[in-house]
């Protein structure tokens, strides 16, 4: 009779908080500025990828999805894994979906989120943050936290092809200033 193995790998979990990102502007041990090398070493190799110039190089792709976030890189497409992420990125309808090597406990983020709702919850936390509108989208505004994470809110809907009412997604991006600047 013949056993088989199970193969199992010690796969590391982060755990990271959206309360926590709000305040700060990292996820964890996750943030803007780190190097593609430091990224694969706390979470591994991500599943999915997307590159405008070399579609099937992982390696070197544009961005790196883990779950529903995204990991944005500014380099040159090189191997070298010198780039660095430039903005981390969810408008998924699971802000909190990491994927197996990314925990996220979600606080109050979810899909659809009232603006009003999540503004309580921010100054619950003792949170500071400013409300920014652009003359290009009319029906939205972005809350911007002290940590410098910015959350989209649309707030009304002219067509039915526009987003639905609510958070529509996050980011955090080296172009982002923080509240009050």
């Amino acid at each position: 009779m013949r056993r088989s193995k199970r193969i199992t790998r010690n796969r590391k979990v982060v755990c990271v908080s959206l309360l926590d990102f709000a305040r700060t502007g990292q996820l964890g041990p996750l943030r803007c500025g780190m190097s593609r090398n430091e990224l694969k070493a706390r979470l591994g190799r991500p599943k999915d990828w997307f590159s405008c110039q070399q579609p099937n190089e992982r390696e070197t792709a544009d961005i790196w999805w883990y779950g529903d976030v995204e990991f944005h890189f500014d380099g040159d497409g090189q191997a070298d894994g010198d780039d660095h992420v430039w903005l981390i990125f969810s408008d998924h309808n699971n802000f909190s979906k990491g994927g197996s090597s990314l925990q996220i406990s979600p606080w109050v983020i979810r899909n659809e989120l009232p603006r009003a709702v999540f503004e309580a919850a921010l100054t619950e936390a003792n949170i500071e943050y400013k409300i920014v509108t652009f003359p290009y989208d009319p029906n939205g505004c972005h809350v911007v936290t002290v940590g410098g994470v910015d959350f989209f809110f649309t707030e009304h809907r002219d067509h039915e092809a526009d987003p639905l009412l609510g958070l529509n997604g996050w980011q955090m991006s080296l172009r982002t200033g923080k509240a009050g600047e």
